[in-house]
């Protein structure tokens, strides 16, 4: 199971979300639509004759130029995790191909100030996934944590059967700027990053306490308590909150959260839930998304985790291990 995205940018211009999927489902490639033109085509009377066509040229496709200009770090050296370096040769190829991806085909353009301001944080984010690549390796050797070259060959396979040809992989390597060597490299990673990522999380129980809740958002404090005045009037919950909450799903759920354990709401929202009783309605809470009014169903002290919801708690653990290890790490940069 896939816990993390490691190269967010590289992996999205191959395959979207292809590469090394885990135990998730099989995706599947966009079909083409019909051109206006060949629509158009199909609707001309059956018994009037066929117009000359122009011959066809095949374009060219136009070699991608970057436009970055390279960062030298210190000595070819752009950043160093625990004495191990990350070198600014592989920083600016990174930094190039999500370039090439962004404009090419997500029409950034760099010659603005919208667009170098996101360019600016894609630089922060490539910089930071290297860096913690590198922990993640570290931490795989401690952990006994290895990839082989059978998996990530199995990997490629699995990669060209759902892609339908190796030439269409090929295909997309090139429109991305990736090599063979650079794929393999990208897929060993994320393998083992995923394979670090179970053994940190083994341990976490797939039963806890949960609650089954409902909820009604708003924006004020003076709509929250009117909708709290409302509900101690006696009126349904379910029918204000479809007419109240600014909660896009209420409209379909009447602010039924269903189930979850601790550690999926935010800490304000969670706090007041979590001691509630059966049956019983909080006052007004706010939190960073507004005024909460939440009504507690019912109760579960071990309760299996759903699915969905278990990845959440995995990806919370995983984070904060992570965060333990940036913390412990000594990790310099050199981006001038």
């Amino acid at each position: 199971m896939k816990l993390i995205n490691r190269t967010i940018l590289v992996l999205l211009a191959i395959v979207a979300t292809l590469v090394v999927n885990g135990c998730g489902g099989t995706q599947t490639v966009p079909p083409t639509t019909t051109p206006a033109s060949t629509a158009k085509a199909n609707l001309a009377p059956a018994n009037s004759a066929p117009a000359a066509q122009p011959a066809q040229a095949q374009a060219t496709p136009v070699p991608f130029v970057s436009k970055l200009t390279p960062v030298a770090g210190q000595g070819g050296v752009i950043a160093k995790v625990n004495g191990e370096v990350v070198k600014a040769d592989e920083y600016n190829n990174q930094l190039v191909q999500a370039e090439r991806f962004l404009t090419t085909q997500q029409g950034l353009d760099l010659s603005t100030d919208a667009g170098k301001q996101q360019f600016d944080t894609v630089r922060e984010q490539v910089l930071n996934q290297l860096t913690d690549q590198i922990l993640i390796n570290q931490a795989a050797t401690k952990l006994n944590v290895a990839v082989t070259d059978k998996q990530v060959d199995d990997e490629i396979a699995g990669l060209v059967a759902r892609l339908g040809s190796q030439d269409e992989l090929k295909k997309r390597m090139q429109d991305s700027g990736l090599d063979d060597t650079q794929l393999r490299k990208l897929i060993r990673e994320q393998l083992q990053s995923d394979a670090v990522v179970n053994k940190v999380t083994e341990n976490i129980s797939t039963k806890a306490e949960q609650i089954h809740a409902e909820h009604i958002l708003v924006s004020t404090q003076e709509d929250a308590d009117k909708v709290l005045a409302r509900l101690k009037a006696g009126e349904d919950f379910a029918k204000v909150a479809m007419e109240a909450s600014t909660d896009p799903s209420a409209q379909t759920n009447g602010g039924d959260l269903g189930w979850f354990p601790r550690g999926m709401m935010v800490k304000e929202f969670e706090d007041a839930a979590f001691v509630l009783k059966p049956n019983e309605t909080s006052g007004v809470i706010k939190s960073s998304f507004g005024f909460h009014i939440i009504r507690l169903l019912e109760r579960d002290p071990a309760r299996e985790v759903d699915s969905q919801l278990l990845d959440g708690l995995r990806q919370q653990a995983f984070g904060k291990w992570l965060d333990d290890q940036r913390s412990a790490a000594k990790i310099e940069t050199f981006k001038k």
